[in-house]
């Protein structure tokens, strides 16, 4: 039993660190459009952010390679939740352009107070599952629709303002990915091998 946990503690830590890496740069994202922050001085530690997330991806590709039984249900949980991760990851990182005028459009809306709290939802729930990670425990059920419906109401009442759409659609998907633990995507994440 030992040995079957140690092999698999590397791919475990580093998908850990993954979570938390979302949560981080989503916090810090969402922050930036919501707090009126100078998008010159804050653009580069977002980016820096990003950059570790897909380092940390990448990291944990390495780790997979590391499992020798990747067919045991232990080790399919763990690849689940990186195909999650996956999807998270190119939920959370899809952005407007133009971030000072996304800011305007945020503050048109009045959605600031809204997205905001979303934001903090999200990155507390891909804490706790980057915990849950760590110490091999099972997530507990998890649902956000009231906040969301906040946010709805938010793109339903400014049609002309794509802030509240964008933000509502990703938001859900990331919360329909934080709930279920089932990817959006079917991925073949190693040649020869259909996990």
């Amino acid at each position: 039993v030992w040995f079957r946990l140690w092999q698999e503690q590397p791919m475990r830590e580093a998908l850990s660190q993954l979570y938390r890496e979302l949560a981080d740069y989503f916090e810090d994202k969402y922050s930036l459009l919501t707090q009126h922050t100078n998008p010159e001085t804050a653009l580069p530690p977002l980016l820096k952010r990003q950059q570790q997330v897909m380092d940390t991806i990448t990291l944990v590709y390495q780790q997979i390679y590391m499992i020798t039984d990747l067919k045991h249900p232990r080790h399919k949980r763990l690849m689940q939740a990186f195909q999650v991760a996956l999807d998270l990851q190119e939920h959370i990182t899809v952005s407007l352009h133009q971030p000072d005028e996304v800011q305007k459009l945020v503050e048109e809306s009045h959605a600031e107070a809204v997205i905001r709290f979303n934001a903090k939802i999200i990155s507390q729930r891909l804490r706790v599952l980057a915990d849950n990670i760590l110490y091999h425990q099972r997530p507990t059920a998890f649902n956000m629709d009231n906040e969301l419906s906040a946010l709805a109401k938010i793109a339903h009442q400014h049609p002309d303002n794509p802030v509240g759409a964008f933000c509502y659609y990703h938001f859900s998907r990331i919360a329909h990915l934080l709930s279920s633990q089932c990817p959006l995507y079917t991925r073949s994440l190693m040649q020869g091998q259909n996990i």
